[in-house]
């Protein structure tokens, strides 16, 4: 996430602003969320990140989990998959560059 973040022109203190983004981008290229939660059970996640969360991305957040719990009302943590499905869909973006 760094190296594209870094290549994108934020610094350090715009996390924030990148993940909201990343987020509201991914509500615009998958509307039905179906990268969510993709692959996460082959997946180790060992960074934690603290960020805050713009109203627009809150909005596309609840959207989501409203979507994904519609077809699987026993879906967990679906704001960690969330975003951790528009960091990935941000990376892949910024590498075919």
């Amino acid at each position: 996430m760094d190296q594209a973040r870094i290549a994108e022109g934020y610094n350090s203190r715009m996390k924030s602003q990148w993940v909201c983004e990343a987020i509201e981008l991914l509500s615009e290229r998958d509307k039905a969320f179906t990268t969510v939660g993709l692959g996460e059970a082959h997946e180790r996640f060992n960074t934690k990140l603290c960020i805050s969360i713009s109203p627009g991305a809150l909005a596309v957040i609840k959207r989501a989990k409203m979507l994904i719990r519609r077809e699987d009302p026993e879906s967990e943590f679906l704001t960690g998959q969330i975003i951790r499905a528009a960091i990935r869909y941000r990376n892949r973006k910024a590498i075919v560059r």
